[in-house]
């Protein structure tokens, strides 16, 4: 057979496989057409729009999906579920807010608007949509994941991108300001997600602890048990099954919920709005500039950006007003902010009453700015039930109802519940020890050097008695001891080290061993001269005739080392201007220095030291042995004089009693002065017995087993009130009391 025959064949045997082929499939479907399990049930529902459209009482909604092309869109592809505002409803609706009912004559993009808010694009179930937490469906048999959280849902409407006018601030470290108006640098901010639309039904309600007037308060309807509300509309009818979701009626229209930042925008809130505005983070977002139409033609394109607000952050959670993702797109669901409004009178009256030593709100330091604004936040919703209960705000302070005076503007926004105020939140700042460093803007560098190193909320501690020594600007420049500059997020820490004759940087720890120093945790008595305070990080403050010290003296400066500087003495007196719940406050003229002496050095030359080395209790590097001194540990020391041990015989002691003996002479877990501040009582020795003692102001009284006096002599002296140093950080030359030595001219028998 030719080549030319060969290939014929093949030809004629293809082409008579696919006309084969044909007349099957063809005939199959002329058969599967005239059977009837093949045919399309009658009882078939028919998609979203279709479904809709058969409704009579959903004739304007349909309208609405109809011209705006959504009939289309839902009928063709995707799953979804539609919340259907009736007929009647409709009417009411667009005559009150439009004028009319007329479809015809309602705008496109309020039609579209109304449209893609009332559809959610999943097709959920009644039993769904209260049946789900951020981690998925709910199991009762589960206790981390048991309970129906997840209230928002996504829905089909999206707002657009939404440029910002900005003004750089700042030097080296500049940041943004969002200004009102268009003037001036520009930045689009790209939208990442359509709104949310929050859910209410019982499982919620039972797992958030709320009741009908939480919310009634925001909706201003009450909450039936059994219902499912849609925002502030009620489902009112059975679901109607669709072939791609559902559709419930509603009794209501739901406007598209705004976002905080919308509601402050459209209130009376511009003054508040204008000091979150101070915050902003603008960031490049590369994907999504590269993604705009033109990108693949090369056309020149603007460049988008995300905004956030990473100042303003309470547990974690950044306080995004714009944003419509709430801490993360998997915990949006469950997730929603709570924001206080104070009006722009309210601001006005807050301003004249606590911030008038700035002069305007431009000159206020950025970080009181930042407390006013953070004091109005709150990491979760506020319903009613918690202004009646109290909340912490983003500050960690408690409000309540009788920290604010509500006005009727209360919102629940699609990323934050929005509720209008009177009057401002006065921080706890500005009631505490901290009170001058906000309110004095004599104090600013102060107040700057606290919140560099993370103090401030220290003092805002309602259950401490403080005793603050603050120094103000004018003497810290008289003595160029300390400059803190905020630049930014970032601060710059600067002093005069006078021996150099230069500035150098501060390193933060050291500064805030320093302000550690100038904090004491107690009050002053005013009853012992001296007395002692101990300070926030467990040294202590010695009080003695108007004047104060850390034990040793101090000098002119903030870096001085006695090299060229003079000594001076401290002096304080109290700032009585503010009213302060939880101390007292101190104008000082310097730094306190504190000692590094050891518990070692003060015993050194003494035969009780002598006999801690015969019982092997010392350590051959000049400290006592952790087997008698925890150095983590307290102890106030009892050492009686040479004389006095030689008067017992000591040397002829054994071991055990010798030891015995000592170790009555030491009290754990306090520190005792001649201030009288502990009272009096049995304190447990090292022995684990007890020495009875009683305190007094100018005296330390030591009694016997039946509280007889045993030693009066006792008073403060250069033998007594001596506070041994543990070192705490040898880069930083820090150390801790952890010892007071008494040095005593008897010998106490143990009891």
């Amino acid at each position: 057979m030719t080549i030319i025959n060969r290939k014929k064949k093949q030809f004629l045997t293809h082409a008579i496989l696919v006309l084969l082929a044909v007349s099957f499939c063809t005939s199959c479907v002329d058969r599967f057409d005239q059977l009837d399990k093949y045919q399309r049930p009658e009882w078939l529902a028919g998609k979203l729009y279709t479904q809709i459209s058969g409704q009579e009482n959903m004739s304007i909604f349909s309208q609405f999906m109809m011209d705006t092309g959504f009939d289309k869109i839902v009928d063709k592809t995707g799953t979804y579920a539609a919340f259907v505002p009736t007929d009647s409803v409709m009417k009411i609706y667009l005559m009150d807010k439009y004028g009319t009912a007329n479809p015809s004559e309602i705008l496109l993009s309020v039609k579209a608007d109304i449209v893609k808010y009332h559809i959610v694009p999943m097709p959920w179930t009644k039993e769904q949509l209260q049946s789900l937490s951020p981690s998925g469906w709910i199991s009762m048999n589960d206790i981390s994941n048991n309970k129906p959280t997840a209230f928002k849902h996504k829905t089909l409407f999206r707002e657009p991108n939404k440029t910002y006018a900005i003004n750089r601030v700042g030097g080296d470290d500049p940041y943004d300001i969002i200004v009102p108006g268009t003037s001036g640098i520009k930045r689009t901010v790209y939208n990442s997600s359509p709104k949310y639309v929050p859910f209410f039904y019982d499982g919620f309600m039972q797992a958030q602890g709320l009741s009908s007037a939480d919310y009634s308060f925001y909706f201003n309807r009450p909450y039936e048990s059994g219902e499912i509300y849609f925002a502030n509309a009620k489902i009112v009818a059975e679901e109607i099954f669709a072939e791609n979701g559902f559709i419930y009626t509603i009794d209501r229209v739901v406007e598209p919920l705004r976002n905080a930042e919308q509601i402050l925008n459209d209130g009376p809130y511009a003054t508040f709005l204008k000091l979150i505005h101070t915050f902003p983070e603008f960031t490049e977002n590369k994907p999504a500039t590269q993604a705009q139409e033109g990108a693949d033609e090369g056309a020149e394109l603007e460049t988008l950006f995300d905004l956030s607000y990473p100042e303003l952050t309470i547990n974690g959670i950044e306080m995004n007003i714009q944003d419509e993702v709430v801490y993360s797109t998997k915990y949006t669901v469950e997730f929603h902010y709570g924001l206080l409004a104070p009006t722009d009178e309210a601001m006005v009256n807050f301003f004249n009453d606590y911030l008038k030593t700035w002069g305007s709100w431009d000159k206020v330091p950025k970080y009181i700015k930042q407390s006013i604004v953070l004091a109005h936040m709150s990491s979760q919703p506020i319903y009613k039930k918690d202004i009646s209960a109290g909340f912490y705000n983003g500050i960690n302070d408690i409000v309540n109802d009788e920290d604010i005076t509500v006005i009727e503007n209360a919102s629940f926004g699609s990323n934050s519940t929005v509720i209008g105020l009177k009057n401002a939140v006065v921080p706890k700042f500005f009631s505490s020890v901290s009170a001058p460093l906000f309110l004095d803007a004599n104090y600013t560098t102060s107040l700057n050097a606290y919140h560099a190193v993370g103090l401030t909320f220290a003092l805002k501690d309602p259950t401490t008695d403080f005793s603050v020594f603050l120094i103000n600007d004018a003497t810290l420049a008289n003595d160029s001891s300390l400059y803190v500059t905020l630049q930014g997020r970032s601060s710059v820490i600067f002093a005069y080290e006078r021996k150099e004759l230069r500035f150098i940087n501060v390193d933060k720890n050291i500064l805030k061993r320093k302000l550690y120093g100038q904090i004491g945790v107690q009050p002053i008595l005013g009853q012992a001269n001296p007395e002692f305070v101990e300070t926030l990080d467990g040294r202590h403050i010695k009080v003695e005739n108007n004047t104060v010290s850390g034990g040793v003296s101090s000098y002119f400066g903030y870096y001085a080392d006695g090299s060229g500087d003079s000594l001076i003495t401290v002096n304080y007196s109290s700032i009585t201007d503010f009213p302060i719940t939880n101390g007292h406050v101190y104008k000082t003229n310097g730094w306190l220095n504190f000692p590094n002496t050891s518990t070692y050095k003060h015993l050194e030359n003494t035969k009780f030291l002598a006999l801690l080395k015969r019982l092997k209790l010392t350590n051959t590097d000049g400290t006592l042995s952790n087997k008698l001194i925890d150095p983590t540990q307290r102890y106030t020391i009892f050492v009686p004089s040479d004389a006095a041990l030689n008067s017992i015989n000591v040397d002829n002691l054994s071991d055990a009693a010798l030891l015995e003996l000592l170790r009555f002479h030491i009290v754990k877990g306090e520190l005792i002065f001649t201030d009288g501040r502990q009272p009096t009582g049995p304190y447990r020795t090292l022995n684990n017995t007890f020495l009875n003692l009683e305190p007094r102001p100018d005296n330390l009284i030591i009694l016997d087993k039946n509280q007889n006096v045993l030693y009066d002599q006792l008073i403060p002296s250069s033998k007594s009130n001596l506070i041994g140093m543990f070192e705490q950080n040898s880069a930083e030359k820090y150390y801790l009391s952890n010892t007071v030595v008494h040095f005593i001219n008897t010998v106490i028998m143990p009891y």
